[in-house]
């Protein structure tokens, strides 16, 4: 039995062992709880760390030699004095073992004590002096490497650091690892560069930094391995990139041919210098010969409308020129284009027109094996039969013969769309070769105007006739005899003509001439009437049978017998 004392109630606790490795199962632990103060220690706990497992409780044992017990194995550990006379005092331990699994981390763990002054936790509680018991956990012998970098993706040919770490089976880096790594990779690409074969010392603490480089584009691995134990090993997986600067640009297709109007479809690839090859056709700046008549799209879709063989370029970032090569073929005929009509032209004077076919874009149609049709505004026109075009042009004969502004009309014979002209051709007159009158209506003896025109031998008016061509007449009595000068070929005036009768008017001027219609000149007013007999007798209540002639200022007289008004004198008494 043991005398209480009062004053103080304080403890200490220590365990053993206080170091060990993480993972080890059925580990015997020892915590000696130790009575420092003035009253005696009944019972206690321990609280298991987060990570053990306490398996089993082996003892209690106090140093005084009295009996104690304990429960719990969860948890919490509890313990206590059979009673009240088996308490410890001052100097004097309780002893606790029990069988525990360490955690897989390594760590320190503390195991949290309590001590009471009576059998039951309901006493007294003591305060531990110093404090409370630990164990540090250790990493376990390496049984893997760990392999990593700061990132998964890496750019071609630039250095990067990895960091190998040695771990136990529960992934503490297992610092005392002093093996030796060798280092291999799934780029076998030139300039691949690895770490050489290392030995870890006892100052790296299990992890180590290294320096690699790929160069392969695409999902590589590194591969650290224990030259003794080879199933100490581990990987990194890098996405490699390519280069940042490219060596060179290809485009295609490299040859490419479209029909003018046309699009085709051109890509562009960086190859840098480990060559690493990535698509670039819609950073790269495109273009195309600027005869081509086309453009290139920011994605590489090139169009071209001339006919011909081109160049695609692309210019990426690094600098870099690929080129392709585009040819371009004419379209089919569209429309036919007609010129070379000399304008001005002299009526009547051949000349030469040229038609060409031509596709949608304006390219020769070099193709077209139709028929060429012609027509023309002048309905004079000599034109040439249905005609084929040579490698889509010919050349061909016109002659035009009516004066003023004439078109010539080329049009496929089967497809009326295919068409094409030449207008605005100026057609200028020639030379005059006859006159020709206005036409003449019956007239009045006297003065009547008259309108002469100077033709060609096409009927266009000869409008640089200025000649003062002489005037005749049937009749002989025209005046003037000689017309005034013409004026833009044509000549207006007044002519008289006093003989009454059927006429017509002839001009000349040496060999061109012309006449008139035959037209009437009537009488004009009667100056005088002539009675006939003048004179004449006869026998009373007999008759005389009398005319009338009526005379106009020029001589001309006709009978006026049934048109006059007759009388006789008074006296004579008759009628």
């Amino acid at each position: 039995m043991q005398t209480k004392a009062s004053n103080t109630y304080t403890y200490t606790a220590s365990i053993s062992p206080a170091s060990t490795d993480a993972g080890l199962t059925g580990v015997s632990y020892t915590i000696t709880f130790t009575d420092t103060g003035s009253n005696n220690m009944g019972s206690g706990t321990i609280n298991t760390p987060t990570g053990y497992t306490v398996v089993s409780l082996t003892s209690v044992t106090a140093s005084n030699g009295d009996p104690w017990s304990g429960s719990g194995v969860s948890s919490t550990i509890s313990f206590t004095a059979s009673q009240s006379d088996d308490e410890i005092s001052n100097g004097q331990t309780v002893t606790v073992v029990f069988s525990a699994t360490n955690p897989s981390s390594a760590d320190s763990y503390t195991w949290t004590t309590a001590a009471y002054s009576d059998t039951s936790e309901g006493g007294t509680a003591f305060t531990i002096g110093g404090s409370q018991p630990s164990v540090t956990v250790n990493a376990g012998v390496a049984t893997r490497l760990v392999v990593t970098s700061s990132s998964g993706v890496q750019t071609a040919g630039v250095p990067f650091t990895i960091l190998v770490r040695a771990e136990d089976a529960y992934g503490n880096t297992a610092t005392s690892y002093l093996g030796t790594v060798v280092f291999t990779t799934s780029d076998l690409g030139f300039g691949v560069s690895l770490p050489s074969t290392y030995t870890f010392t006892a100052e790296d603490a299990g992890a180590a930094s290294f320096s690699a480089v790929l160069v392969t584009a695409g999902s590589q691995s590194i591969t650290a391995t224990d030259t003794v134990t080879s199933s100490i090993t581990g990987s990194l997986a890098v996405m490699v990139t390519h280069a940042s600067v490219a060596l060179s640009v290809t485009v295609l297709p490299g040859t490419a041919t479209i029909t003018a109007g046309g699009s085709q479809a051109f890509t562009a690839t960086d190859k840098d210098v480990y060559g690493n090859t990535w698509d670039v056709t819609c950073t790269v700046d495109w273009s195309i010969d600027s005869g081509a008549g086309g453009s290139v799209s920011a994605c590489g879709l090139a169009t071209a409308t001339k006919v011909g063989t081109w160049t695609v370029s692309a210019l990426d970032g690094s600098g870099n020129i690929g080129v392709a090569s585009l040819t371009v073929d004419q379209g089919v005929a569209t429309h036919f284009v007609v010129s070379g009509f000399q304008s001005p032209t002299a009526a009547g004077v051949s000349g030469t027109v040229t038609v060409t076919a031509y596709d949608s874009c304006g390219n020769v149609a070099t193709g077209y094996t139709g028929t060429v049709q012609f027509a023309s505004s002048d309905v004079q026109a000599v034109l040439p039969a249905g005609s084929t075009l040579s490698s889509g042009t010919g050349t061909f004969s016109v002659t035009l013969k009516t004066a003023g502004t004439q078109s010539i009309y080329a049009t496929d014979s089967v497809d009326s769309s295919i068409t094409g002209s030449q207008t605005g051709i100026t057609v200028e007159p020639g030379s005059a070769v006859q006159f020709v009158f206005a036409a003449i209506p019956t007239e009045t003896a006297g003065s009547f105007s008259v309108t002469i025109t100077a033709e060609d031998m096409y009927g266009n008016t000869a409008t640089s006739y200025v000649g003062t061509p002489s005037l005749s007449d049937i009749s002989g009595t025209i005046s003037p005899t000689v017309t005034s000068a013409f004026v833009g070929g044509v000549w207006s005036g007044t002519v008289t003509i006093t003989l009454a009768g059927h006429d017509s008017i002839t001009a000349s001027d040496e060999a061109i001439t012309g006449t008139s219609n035959t037209f009437t000149v009537t009488h004009a007013s009667a100056v005088s009437i002539a009675v006939s007999p003048a004179t004449d007798s006869i026998t009373a209540g007999n008759s005389e049978t009398y005319s009338a002639m009526a005379t106009d200022a020029y001589g001309n007289s006709w009978d006026v017998t049934a048109s006059v008004t007759w009388s006789i004198d008074p006296g004579a008494n008759g009628g």
